[in-house]
């Protein structure tokens, strides 16, 4: 600097560079200048700096705000990608439980088929006025229930077995046990007649899960 400018004031400020804070020389006044001159350079010189700092803080909001929208957008996104997988676990899940269901259904429904094939094949009762030829059967349930039903010593074991059936009890299910000796009727000849069977004048049964 030449040596009739000086004595010189150096007007030096912080200001960012690629992000980072740096000193830096922001205006020059020479000394060889009047004092209105001096002043009015001050004034511009400090013009300028408060400029300066007002677009380095909008700078600085604007870059805040974009790294916030970009913050936003990826968690919206993450957000939307686990309530989609729970949409899909939760479709998952309603489908299953609609295929178990329907599976249940259709089981049940073939088992009141089997159910009501089994009532409708029961030959007829003996009239109570009817005492010989006939036995007198008490079904236990699994529950504890009992229920009885005659029968004439001539019908078969099947016919028994369809009336456990007629129950709900159908006899893949369950088995029927008599009570001496004690037998699993089922791996029985279902024609055997009841009378072949001892299982007369009366007899009690009961009935067990598999």
């Amino acid at each position: 600097m030449p040596m009739d400018k000086l004595p010189a004031i150096l007007i030096i400020g912080k200001t960012r560079v690629f992000g980072r804070s740096a000193c830096e020389v922001l205006f020059v006044i020479h000394g060889n200048v009047g004092i209105d001159d001096f002043l009015s350079r001050l004034m511009e010189s400090v013009e300028v700096y408060s400029t300066h700092i007002r677009d380095e803080i909008q700078e600085e909001n604007e870059r805040a705000a974009r790294d916030q929208d970009i913050a936003y957008q990826e968690t919206l996104q993450i957000d939307m990608a686990k309530e989609e997988a729970k949409q899909q676990k939760e479709r998952a899940l309603a489908a299953e439980r609609h295929r178990l269901e329907s599976e249940k259904a259709e089981q049940e429904a073939q088992k009141e088929k089997l159910r009501k094939m089994a009532e409708d094949s029961l030959p007829k009762e003996p009239d109570s006025s009817i005492t010989t030829g006939v036995t007198d059967i008490r079904v236990r349930d699994p529950n504890g229930g009992i229920v009885h039903r005659k029968f004439f010593v001539t019908d078969q074991l099947q016919d028994l077995l369809n009336f456990v059936a007629s129950k709900g009890y159908l006899i893949s299910e369950y088995k029927v046990i008599s009570s001496w000796p004690r037998r699993d009727l089922t791996t029985l000849d279902s024609k055997s007649t009841l009378e072949q069977l001892k299982l007369y004048p009366q007899e009690m049964v009961t009935v067990e899960e598999r």
